[in-house]
């Protein structure tokens, strides 16, 4: 299992990475701060997603994996596309490393 993103727990503060894309993602907007209200795994590769207060009447969601998940009645993100302030600087620098540049933009912009 893929875990190294399973990283918030319920009530952890987390700034959006990306705002939300489509019409069935969880609204959110890149750089503000939510609060975490729920977190999910999938059963097929253990990533997390977290559920930062908007609910929906969709009844599944399709994970990356390819299995739909129960939505219950909540809107759910990867939690990779959020992080912690205190890790905005670490990040930033892994993502220069990395080459990662839109990343480090991104993240030099929350600082």
């Amino acid at each position: 299992m893929n875990n190294s993103n399973n990283k918030f727990e319920v009530g952890d503060e987390v700034i959006a990475l990306k705002s939300n894309t489509g019409n069935g993602s969880q609204p959110r907007t890149k750089g503000d701060i939510y609060i975490v209200k729920a977190v999910s795994y999938c059963s097929i590769n253990g990533r997390q997603a977290i559920n930062v207060g908007p609910t929906t009447n969709r009844v599944n969601l399709k994970c990356d994996c390819g299995r739909s998940h129960p939505t219950d009645g909540l809107h759910w993100t990867f939690s990779s596309l959020f992080i912690k302030r205190e890790d905005l600087e670490a990040k930033m620098d892994e993502a220069v490393e990395e080459e990662d540049y839109e990343l480090a933009s991104t993240l030099r912009d929350l600082i």
